[in-house]
């Protein structure tokens, strides 16, 4: 039976050998976490930076046994540097799609009931530069006793923490040393459980004005103000409010 996975957009490589960092001071709060679409999203981000930094550390977090084992033998990576507002759209899309089938029955959890990857979702609001990138969807089971408005934040980022650190491939994603923006969305799955998608890039774009045009068009924006310029392959419609006063 498939699982939840992970997929490069465009191939995964794999760097060189991993420099010893320094680990960063977290009260100086220079990584960017504003904004995250929801606690969670804000939690996870910071424990994924936290593990990149120092997973010898981290591994005392972890109550699996194998993910502390894993950990150990982990080189660090260079922290993500922000919470893309685009890329954590195309991650609520994916979720709010995939909501309405079986995620353990479908041949690849990437795929949207559209078609489209994740590259493809992520380019509707903005320019994920060098086109690479990977992305992870991950399960939160509920426990039995447990209310979806009472879900345990730090409880959910454990779980979803220990998935991505016990899986070969999302662990690979997880620790590549040149990834720097991340999007991340979730969502209530089934009777209390939670999905989870992550994406990250190396450099993402993100485009403000992506609600004007149709998702399904690719378009750059220049400039800013009343001064914009639209490039794109196509003619297209521009949907737009422009708010007004009668005096």
């Amino acid at each position: 039976m498939p699982q939840p996975g992970v997929m490069g957009a465009s191939g995964l490589s794999e760097g060189g050998a991993k420099p010893p960092l320094k680990k960063p001071d977290w009260n100086k709060g220079h990584l960017r976490v504003a904004n995250a679409n929801s606690p969670f999203a804000a939690e996870l981000f910071l424990q994924m930076n936290r593990a990149r930094s120092d997973p010898v550390t981290y591994a005392d977090e972890m109550y699996s046994e194998t993910a502390k084992e894993t950990l150990l033998k982990q080189n660090p990576a260079p922290p993500l540097q922000l919470i893309s507002s685009g890329m954590t759209k195309a991650c609520l899309d994916h979720v709010q799609d995939m909501k309405k089938v079986d995620l353990l029955t479908v041949q690849d959890v990437h795929t949207g009931r559209d078609g489209s990857n994740p590259l493809a979702r992520m380019e509707r609001y903005g320019d994920c530069v060098g086109d690479v990138a990977a992305e992870m969807v991950l399960l939160k089971p509920a426990k039995k006793a447990e209310r979806p408005d009472k879900a345990d934040v730090a409880a959910d980022v454990r779980a979803v923490m220990t998935q991505m650190i016990e899986d070969p491939g999302k662990l690979e994603i997880l620790f590549r040393s040149d990834w720097r923006a991340s999007g991340i969305g979730s969502g209530m799955y089934g009777k209390g459980g939670r999905m989870v998608v992550c994406t990250f890039t190396t450099e993402f774009d993100d485009n403000p004005y992506a609600s004007w045009v149709d998702v399904n068009v690719k378009t750059r924006v220049f400039g800013a103000g009343c001064c914009l310029c639209f490039i794109t392959p196509e003619p297209i419609n521009i949907k737009v409010t422009v708010p007004c006063s009668i005096m």
